[in-house]
């Protein structure tokens, strides 16, 4: 389900015309044990159109491009509706509801479909004056997104004896999206000068602006329209008093204030290329991501997901099964204005500050080795939290007047990356070639350490316990590694030329690897909180949290050196925030052998043949998976899973 269409021509001695286009349709169905199979469709168009001129001393290039690119994914779960009452009001208001809690694998369903189009238009200019190269232009982008959401409703429950009496901690139902697009423009323009200051020493200095504007909403069918609310941030974030209600689709304010400065250099000491020191720093800014403006359009004046807490369900004698039916009837009886989001009004782009500096060395003709320092500090990352949940021993919410609670996007978050990295490569030669590469590395933030919203990058939304106290999250970044060595090679056996019959048979089998080891990636150790605030449990030996002997029993944490926070009775969510960090603990480290063995075949003077054989985990060496993280399992602390067993691959391909 793939095509590429390409076209180029020469329009003139000096300019050339490139028009392209694909097509991509990947689906997927995944069977699942739990009934709840998973259809996966996929879409992607996209087509560009790029003009260049050339002369001597000055370069055009004009760009126009599309790109659509959607994924919907439809459980199984979704078809199977109330056998009593299947009538509904909303769509999907009968799906059967899950049950959640307890360390339950229950199956959950929805319809989920996020995609959109986006279109940009580029010029750029180059001009070569003296000892200068100047670049300059600009972009038009209108980056869309839009989503399309059903999902069934999910009952949770604090204890077996609360499931079998049939007394819910918490609901969520889906009250759905209905088909919408979403839309970002930005204008964004650069201008730079590769200054070639003398034959040793280039120093590069360049200036970008970008301005981003409101998301812009279209509903795909004007009888449904499509709403985006909020207020003006939040002025007491205790009591959770909002500020007034903003305009109607104008969630924030527009951001026209992004400068980003850049400087580089490139020294060659000794005027041969024998070593070369680079360095730079610079202010990069990043639109803000239009997939946390498409989470939150729901029905009008009404959330996509609406959360009761226990007391609510208890005041309205709800209990299983509780359908979303039933609870947009509640609410629309109680005739409360609600919001599944808040955005901050000053919600912005944000930024990186990155410094780098780096040495390369030729050790010998094909042979180099680069060692590098490289700094990144992220600025004005969205924060995600959750406003108005439940009081952890009351069970009440703080603002009682506005009973409803969501997420809350601001600017708040940080992020910080260091890395020493160090490579030595040697180019093929002599039948050989081989790249090894060490770095050393430390990523820090609060909810994962990216610019997305939670449904399209590592932004966690269960990562902070206290809506006020968020900065003691600061953790380690999504797939942040300690250690990381890497090293790939390829040897070709002689050709053995002299002897045909041995070159065909014997000669230039190609033998090739790649090794790579690591540490252990950042464990969340989490405790239960039915309906309530994140919560994680208290380590008490810090000292003593890891077993040496872990390979042997699968116990890779000490369950001694953790303890549970008391829950209330009332609540029955942990009294306080644990002591426990996000991501606070390492899991067992890693590595792995993968070979392949590979040769052309000449069959005829315009035939040939290519065999392959690629083995993945060569050495079936068994990489342990990150422990039972929860410490209401019984099975806390202990290894279940691998990285998988050794797989061979064989391939065949005949050219002709």
């Amino acid at each position: 389900n793939h095509e590429i269409v390409r076209w180029d021509t020469i329009v003139s001695s000096n300019s050339t015309l490139t028009v392209g286009a694909s097509r991509d349709r990947p689906n997927q169905y995944q069977y699942e044990l739990t009934m709840n199979p998973i259809r996966r469709e996929g879409k992607q168009d996209r087509a560009n159109v790029s003009y260049v001129m050339g002369h001597a001393t000055w370069t055009s290039e004009t760009r126009v491009g599309y790109n659509y690119s959607s994924s919907n994914r439809i459980d199984g779960l979704v078809s199977m509706r109330d056998p009593v009452n299947p009538n509904e009001r909303l769509l999907g208001g009968r799906l059967i509801p899950a049950i959640l809690g307890l360390n339950l694998s229950n199956a959950t369903g929805e319809v989920y479909f996020i995609g959109g189009a986006t279109w940009t238009a580029e010029q750029k200019f180059s001009k070569i004056i003296g000892k200068h190269s100047l670049k300059f232009g600009g972009i038009y982008a209108s980056r869309g997104s839009g989503r399309e959401n059903i999902s069934n409703p999910q009952i949770t429950f604090a204890s077996e004896r609360d499931l079998l009496a049939n007394i819910p901690s918490g609901a969520r139902i889906g009250i759905g999206q209905t088909p919408f697009s979403v839309y970002l423009p930005e204008v964004g323009f650069f201008v730079q000068d590769d200054w070639r200051i003398t034959p040793k020493l280039t120093v590069n200095l360049g200036l970008r602006y970008d301005a981003y504007g409101n998301p812009v909403l279209k509903p795909k069918d004007k009888k449904f329209p499509v709403v985006l609310n909020s207020f003006e941030g939040i002025v007491d974030p205790y009591r959770f008093i909002y500020g007034p209600a903003r305009p109607v689709n104008k969630p924030v304010d527009p951001d026209y204030n992004n400068f980003g400065p850049r400087i580089g250099f490139a020294y060659n000491p000794d005027g041969r290329a024998k070593n070369v020191m680079r360095g730079g720093a610079g202010v990069m800014f990043a639109p803000r991501n239009n997939s946390v403006f498409a989470q939150g359009p729901g029905q009008p004046g009404l959330p996509n997901i609406y959360v009761f807490s226990g007391a609510e369900l208890v005041a309205a004698g709800a209990n299983y099964p509780y359908y979303n039916d039933d609870g947009y009837n509640l609410i629309q009886a109680q005739k409360i204005f609600s919001l599944g989001m808040i955005w901050d009004p000053k919600y912005v782009a944000p930024y990186v500050m990155s410094a780098y500096l780096g040495i390369q060395h030729e050790v010998t003709p094909s042979t180099v080795f680069e060692t590098a320092f490289l700094g990144n500090r992220g600025v004005k990352f969205p924060l995600l939290r959750w406003f108005n949940q439940v009081d952890r021993v009351t069970g009440l919410r703080p603002n009682q007047d506005l009973p409803f609670e969501g997420y809350y996007w601001d600017s708040s978050a940080t992020t910080l990356y260091s890395s020493w990295q160090n490579t030595l490569r040697k180019r093929f030669s002599r039948n050989f070639s081989f790249n090894l590469d060490y770095v050393w590395g430390k990523g820090l933030s609060y909810i994962g350490g990216n610019a997305a919203g939670w449904t399209t990058g590592d932004t966690s939304r269960t990562a902070i316990q206290d809506f006020n106290n968020w900065k003691v999250n600061r953790s380690p970044v999504t797939g942040d590694l300690t250690h990381v060595f890497a090293g790939d090679w390829v040897y070709q056996l002689p050709a053995l030329g002299n002897v045909p019959t041995l070159r065909q048979v014997l000669g230039e089998w190609q033998i090739s690897g790649i090794v790579r080891a690591s540490t252990g990636d950042a464990v969340d150790v989490t405790q239960l909180s039915p309906g309530g605030q994140t919560s994680r449990p208290d380590i008490i030996d810090f000292k003593n949290m890891y077993l040496d002997n872990y390979r042997k029993t699968g116990q890779y944490l000490n369950p001694a050196a953790f303890a549970a926070v008391p829950v209330s009775p009332v609540s029955k969510n942990p009294i306080r925030p644990g002591t426990a960090g996000f991501r606070a603990l390492r899991g067992p480290g890693q590595w792995n052998v993968d070979l392949g063995l590979g040769k052309n075949f000449t069959i005829h003077e315009n035939v040939r043949f290519a065999f392959r054989v690629d083995m993945f985990n060569a050495l079936n060496h068994t990489n342990l998976g990150n422990p039972i993280s929860s410490i209401d399992n019984r099975e806390f602390g202990k290894i279940t899973t691998t990285r998988g067993a050794r797989q061979v691959q064989l391939h065949g391909r005949l050219s002709f």
